[in-house]
């Protein structure tokens, strides 16, 4: 068990580390509190008590209001000097006028491949006719048909080489190529896209 005097001597210490700090922080609050007073009043509180202002001219600021004279004006601050002259903007030349170039025309096929060429411009392939249930239910879509142009001309074994989607759209798609003549020649097979696009 500790000594009583020591530890009524521990109570003591405690109490007045305790005073020292309370103190403090009144002190803190106090100053922080007259302050603020001070700024919104605009220094009309200035003689209600204590009022710390820093820095050596505000304090020679504040005595001479105190003594009713007027602070001397301070000297203004030097001016920053002006900015260094930027260059002139850099101004391109125009470009020169490009010449308009003729269009060649494509040659005309020759040899085998123009008399293909020639005959299958000379058949009559007329476009399909869109089905009014697919215009009405927005059905578009390419279908490719194979095909064969016999000798005579006319069109055999057409079928579907790539779908359009839609099953009606095939049928008339592969119904239309069927309906195409061509002038007699040589038996050839061919490949062509039938187009379904509403407007």
């Amino acid at each position: 068990m500790a000594d009583p005097a020591t530890h009524a001597l521990s109570i003591g210490t405690f109490a007045l580390w305790l005073s020292a700090a309370a103190a403090g922080l009144t002190g803190i609050f106090v100053v922080d509190r007259k302050v603020e007073t001070v700024i919104q009043d605009g220094g009309a509180a200035m003689n209600d008590g204590p009022v710390f202002i820093l820095g050596e001219s505000a304090t020679a600021d504040a005595k001479a209001a105190a003594e009713g004279e007027i602070p001397a004006a301070r000297e203004p601050a030097e001016a920053l000097p002006a900015p260094p002259q930027m260059p002139a903007a850099f101004t391109a030349a125009a470009l020169p006028d490009v010449p308009d170039f003729p269009v060649r025309p494509r040659p005309a096929a020759t040899g085998a491949a123009g008399a293909i060429a020639a005959r299958l411009a000379a058949g009559t392939t007329p476009g399909p006719e869109y089905p009014p249930y697919s215009k009405r239910n927005g059905q578009t879509g390419t279908a490719v048909v194979q095909f064969t142009i016999t000798a005579s001309g006319r069109v055999t074994n057409a079928s579907i080489y790539s779908s359009s989607g839609w099953n009606l759209l095939d049928r008339v798609a592969l119904g239309t190529v069927e309906s195409w003549n061509f002038p007699p020649g040589e038996t050839m097979r061919l490949i062509r896209p039938i187009a379904f696009k509403l407007p």
